[in-house]
């Protein structure tokens, strides 16, 4: 009986030995042949796209000198549409900063024409005193805040810093134009940002040809310029002209 049961065991292990053994050789044998397939996969796919980028690369054509030029000109179309647009630009700006000024300037004559309606109480013997003739009776014609300004503009300080270097400033131009003898120039003060300007003229336009000069200056900072004219008593062909500045 012990006989029997050894013979079985014995055959019950060769037969799981047989068994174990060929399953690990087929799992040897798969692996194998999965290795295989990827080795000779691999290549054939690294193949194929190297082909396939080669043949890209053939298919594409370059250029034509035609195509080339077409490019080249659409360029130097694009480059002239926006150096057109950017001169139009530049040019509606200056024209609307331009129409922007003449604005501002007759928004400010008008504010000041405004201002000469009101009274004053500066008297005619004030005015007339602060000046010489032929100056006397076109001193006199100025009303309102302007003439409240000329008299106070008298009875301020000397102005050593400001003053002094734009009186010279326009002394010196008026001195230097080339219209400077058609006019004699009278008096030049300046002080606490006002000018007062007293010129008599013996040529027809001659002080303004001068005055637009001298408003070109870089150094001219004036916003606002009030004249009155009128002729002098010992020629006929002179004309007295007085001219207040002020910021």
């Amino acid at each position: 009986m012990n006989n029997i049961k050894i013979l079985v065991t014995l055959f019950v292990g060769i037969f799981i030995g047989y068994v174990m053994a060929n399953v690990i050789s087929l799992d040897a044998n798969s692996q194998n042949n999965l290795t295989a397939d990827m080795s000779t996969e691999a290549p054939r796919k690294i193949e194929r796209v190297l082909i396939t980028k080669k043949n890209i690369e053939k298919d594409v054509e370059k250029p034509s000198a035609k195509e080339v030029y077409i490019i080249e000109k659409d360029e130097d179309e694009v480059i002239e549409i926006y150096n057109t647009v950017q001169d139009t630009s530049d040019s509606k700006y200056q024209q609307l900063e331009t129409a922007y000024q003449l604005a501002k300037n007759k928004i400010a004559l008008l504010q000041l024409k405004l201002e000469e309606f009101d009274d004053s109480n500066v008297s005619t013997s004030q005015m007339e005193a602060l000046v010489d003739e032929p100056f006397k009776g076109i001193i006199n014609s100025f009303t309102g805040v302007t003439r409240d300004q000329i008299y106070n503009f008298h009875q301020a300080e000397e102005d050593a810093d400001w003053g002094f270097n734009m009186q010279n400033n326009i002394s010196d131009f008026i001195n230097t134009h080339y219209e400077v003898n058609d006019i004699n120039l009278v008096s030049v003060i300046c002080k606490q940002q006002q000018c007062e300007i007293q010129v008599i003229q013996h040529a027809d336009d001659a002080w303004n040809k001068i005055s637009q000069d001298l408003m070109e200056q870089d150094w001219w900072s004036f916003t606002s310029t009030r004249s009155s004219a009128g002729n002098t008593s010992d020629a006929s062909n002179d004309m007295a002209i007085y001219t207040f500045l002020s910021m």
